[in-house]
């Protein structure tokens, strides 16, 4: 597990020590997985570079309570009233 930095929240700005968030909810990530391909794990693009993984997306983004706020009004609500 990597060490907590405490700095700025992406989201209140306040500084705090930071969650080791997912910049997709794991259970959109596990939907762009293919069923049929050799290597079901979606592509990546950026500038000059694209790969395929299974480890998703993290960065030390949002403090304990910005994280909870996120997932509790929206990520778990979306989760569950869309086609996934």
């Amino acid at each position: 597990m990597r060490r907590r930095p405490t700095r700025e929240c992406g989201l209140c700005r306040n500084i705090a020590q930071l969650c080791d968030s997912h910049l997709m909810p794991a259970a959109v990530y596990r939907t762009l997985r293919s069923r049929t391909a050799r290597n079901p794990n979606p592509l990546t693009f950026g500038r000059g570079f694209a790969f395929q993984s299974s480890a998703p997306f993290k960065d030390f983004l949002l403090c304990d309570g910005c994280e909870t706020k996120l997932r509790e009004n929206g990520e778990d609500y979306v989760l569950a009233n869309c086609l996934l």
